[in-house]
């Protein structure tokens, strides 16, 4: 079909076939007496579907039950446990076709069926959509009820109600006010499309100096949330705007500053932020977290690392005993820039509980991607890491947010270097490019033995001196610059990680420090160093640093022509690399074990999972004890998905119930 007539003449198209059908249905109203049909209209009104409800609503306007018979008899109304238009396109075309008068009698008599004190909410929802222009005391009870949805982390209601309330408010300091705070609460709940049109319709709102400053973090918030580039310029004009009227609001937004500017990857803007920042943080009395973690982040990202460790080390203390949401992000930071992997498993233990006790899907997939790279990795349980991807992609795409997805494969581009999958990497890696990228590919490169390709990779994911650098990034350079025979390289990346551990201290830098140092330094002190990398990797935590730094020693010494004492590092090696799961470090020490004269032994079984990545998740979770619906709310799948994919465990396995697939992975 074409818009031509058989002229040429143009004519409309056909309606589209939603349209058609509404005027199907409106054709059956019409025929309906008024009775029916302003029920019909309560129905719409009220998306729940109560019954007591919209029939206490029909009371008060004289509708009997026989109103409803009629609406039923034209297929019109569902009556049942609950009380609505039998198709939305029904309750779309009855409300729409309504006059504004009549829909303002149906909310106002929907209004005054609610209970005031147990229903306060609806009531004030349903009087908003009764008023015919600016009401105070409705905007009010409003912003109440947004506040009773945020308790509740209900955003997306939150933000509704303070719209509306915002629409309905005569005075124009609070119309805006109360529309940033919807913008504020639509950008919680990852709508920043959203809470960017609410901030343009706020602009040019003759606030006050403080709310002036507020709107301008929430722009710097939301300039952050679009990928900005300004967002910290932003951010830092905003905190600068709050230090004298609110401190506390005024630390927020420098944190928010140092947040966006370590995102951004730009040195000389996270250096101007850190020594805005690091202003901010001091001075404190000694209980204050966020004065403690300003300053110290700003002196590491500022240029001073030996002001940093104690402030740092003081605000994670303080925030153990306390719990504090708006500071996790950078307590986390800190507690990675320290190697503190027990604060790092507490903080992000404590903030996904919290993302799941909210049902918050932004919160809950960061907190995930936090948790599996900075603390399941580290201790080497690649297959927790895995599960939290899974979930997280999940949680990504259920929410349609793009940005979310680009964290998860960059988690899963790590996940699969260190198990050496480098065609898998190999595709990840255009979807995670950047520094976190060329950092995993250094190490798939490491693991394969492929030293050229990893000083490439390292060199492309370092920034250039003085900017702040990962130990680990830092330690990886150093192995690729030695083994590809650039000691001079080599030389300069040890200098910069051995001022970095002496500024941090701390058993992570101080061992990643003695593991390059055993490769970069004077020969006679190899050895020494070699021993102190293995004993403080040990005792931070890290179980694949610790392993590398086995494999580096059980080379050495083969090198050195002691081969039973190779044997025996490289068989630890060996041993962690097969129980972690890192293939391609595993192929590694076989290798040098094989040159000792030893043939490797695998302790575990060197084919590859038959599962799929769903599949694997899922039957993780049935071993931590997870129900069917339990599952299926952590994935965001059905029930009926659930059953699927674990029916097909079971016939990959060879087991037929949740003890035998929990016994099977016990013994895996």
């Amino acid at each position: 079909m074409t818009a031509a007539g058989p002229e040429g003449t143009d004519r409309e198209p056909p309606p589209p076939v939603e349209e058609l059908l509404e005027r199907r249905f409106l054709v059956r109203v019409a025929s309906l007496p008024e009775d029916a049909r302003m029920l019909l209209l309560l129905a719409a009104a009220e998306p729940s579907g109560e019954p007591a409800l919209v029939w206490r609503a029909a009371a008060a306007l004289g509708i009997d039950a026989e109103a409803a018979a009629a609406a039923e008899a034209q297929g019109l109304l569902a009556a049942g446990p609950k009380l609505r238009p039998r198709h939305p396109l029904v309750r779309s075309a009855i409300y729409q076709a309504a006059s504004l008068a009549e829909r303002r009698r149906a909310h106002q008599a929907l209004a005054e069926a609610c209970d005031p004190q147990l229903d306060a909410d609806r009531r004030a929802w349903h009087r908003a959509q009764a008023a015919l222009g600016p009401d105070e005391q409705v905007a009010r009870e409003l912003e109440q009820a947004a506040e009773r949805a945020r308790a509740r982390s209900g955003h997306a209601a939150q933000a509704a109600l303070l719209a509306r309330a915002a629409e309905l408010s005569p005075d124009p300091v609070r119309r805006a006010e109360r529309a940033l705070e919807a913008a504020a609460a639509e950008l919680a709940g990852g709508r920043a499309q959203a809470a960017a049109a609410l901030v343009a319709g706020a602009a040019g709102a003759p606030l006050p100096p403080l709310g002036r400053a507020r709107a301008l973090a929430l722009t710097g918030a939301l300039e952050r949330a679009l990928g900005s580039e300004q967002a910290a310029q932003t951010l830092l004009a905003a905190a600068a705007a709050l230090a004298e009227p609110d401190p506390p609001a005024a630390r927020r937004a420098m944190g928010e500053a140092l947040e966006a500017a370590l995102a951004a990857g730009r040195p000389d803007q996270l250096a101007r932020v850190a020594r805005a920042a690091a202003a901010a943080g001091a001075p404190g009395p000694p209980a204050d977290a966020p004065a403690a973690l300003l300053c110290g982040l700003g002196a590491l990202y500022g240029g001073r690392p030996q002001a940093a460790a104690g402030e740092l080390r003081r605000a994670l203390s303080a925030l153990e005993a306390a719990e504090e949401p708006q500071l996790e992000a950078l307590a986390l930071q800190a507690a990675a820039e320290l190697g503190e992997l027990e604060a790092l498993d507490g903080l992000s233990r404590r903030r996904l509980a919290r993302a799941r006790r909210q049902l918050d899907p932004q919160l809950l997939c960061e907190a995930l991607l936090v948790r599996a790279e900075r603390v399941e990795l580290a201790r080497g349980r690649l297959g927790a890491a895995e599960l939290a991807a899974a979930e997280a992609r999940a949680l990504a795409e259920a929410a349609a947010r793009p940005e979310l997805a680009v964290g998860v494969q960059a988690l899963e581009l790590r996940i699969a270097c260190w198990r050496g999958r480098e065609a898998a990497a190999r595709a990840l890696l255009g979807a995670a490019a950047g520094d976190a990228g060329q950092g995993a590919l250094c190490l798939l490169e490491l693991g394969l033995g492929r030293y050229q390709a990893a000083l490439a990779a390292a060199r492309r994911a370092l920034p250039p001196d003085p900017a702040p650098c990962p130990g680990p990034a830092l330690c990886d350079l150093v192995e690729a610059a030695v083994r590809a025979g650039r000691p001079e390289e080599a030389a300069g990346a040890l200098a910069r990680l051995r001022a970095r551990a002496s500024a941090l201290g701390g058993d992570l830098a101080l061992g990643l420090c003695e593991r390059a140092g055993a490769l970069a330094g004077a020969p006679q002190d190899a050895e020494a160093h070699h021993r102190q990398a293995i004993f403080r990797l040990a005792r931070a935590g890290f179980v694949a640093e610790r392993a590398r730094a086995h494999l580096l020693y059980g080379e050495w010494l083969r090198r050195q022509r002691r081969r039973r004492q190779a044997r025996e590092e490289l068989r630890a090696a060996q041993e962690a690399f097969s129980a972690i799961g890192a293939e391609a470090f595993l192929a590694r020490a076989e290798r040098e074990l094989a040159a000792t004269g030893e043939r490797a032994r695998r302790e575990r079984a060197e084919a590859p999972s038959p599962l799929t990545a769903q599949e694997a998740a899922i039957a993780r979770l049935v071993c931590e004890g997870a129900s069917n619906p339990e599952i299926a709310a952590r994935l965001f799948i059905s029930r009926r998905t659930v059953e699927y994919h674990l029916s097909k465990v079971f016939n990959k396995l060879g087991v037929s119930s949740r003890t035998q697939l929990a016994r099977v992975a016990i013994e895996a």
